[in-house]
């Protein structure tokens, strides 16, 4: 299975300086192809959808039915648009991040079988905090991740994202990187 990340890395490997041209449906399919994206649509669509069910074919006040339809129609869409929230996110970080970097100064881990989401469940979650480097000065920012390599963090290790370039703001994670990563941090 592939992670938002990876994809993510081999864009801005094969185009390094925004505006890159992101396509969307690579995107999606990376999105919706992930076990929590399974997860999601499949608990998520399966009860909502037949909620849904129930609402239209129950019986009792039209108002009660219309309540029932509306919300389980929310959970519906919900579960199923999740995946595509992340691959919008993603193109947009795409789009328009600067690449950078970050060296961790602290990070705890909880164990697989975490339950914060669904990957800390095989993965494990890195919560910490980060020094990154931006174009118009470093800042510090709290950070969590349940990727596969969150267990390889260390304080003074160094995490490859994209950030806003007109803003001090983290855009996306793009993974673990090393000492010598091709990065161009700002003077």
């Amino acid at each position: 299975m592939i992670e938002m990340s990876t994809v993510a890395r081999d864009v801005v490997s094969a185009q390094p300086d925004p505006p890159r041209r992101v396509g969307l449906r690579h995107l999606l399919r990376t999105a919706y192809g992930t076990s929590a994206a399974r997860w999601v649509v499949g608990v998520g669509g399966a009860l909502g959808g037949f909620v849904v069910v129930v609402g239209i074919i129950a019986t009792g006040e039209l108002i009660w039915r219309v309540v029932l339809i509306l919300i389980s129609g929310t959970l519906l869409l919900a579960s199923v648009g999740a995946p595509a929230m992340l691959a919008l996110r993603a193109r947009r970080a795409l789009s328009r991040g600067v690449r950078t970097s970050a060296t961790v100064t602290e990070v705890s881990w909880s164990a697989p079988g975490d339950r914060s989401t669904i990957d800390s469940l095989t993965h494990g979650m890195a919560r910490g905090r980060r020094r990154v480097e931006h174009p118009s000065g470093p800042f510090t920012n709290a950070f969590e991740t349940d990727a596969s390599w969150a267990r390889d963090l260390r304080p003074g290790s160094v995490m490859l994202l994209l950030v806003d370039p007109a803003e001090p703001r983290v855009l996306f994670d793009l993974g673990r990187g090393t000492a010598s990563t091709d990065v161009e941090t700002p003077q």
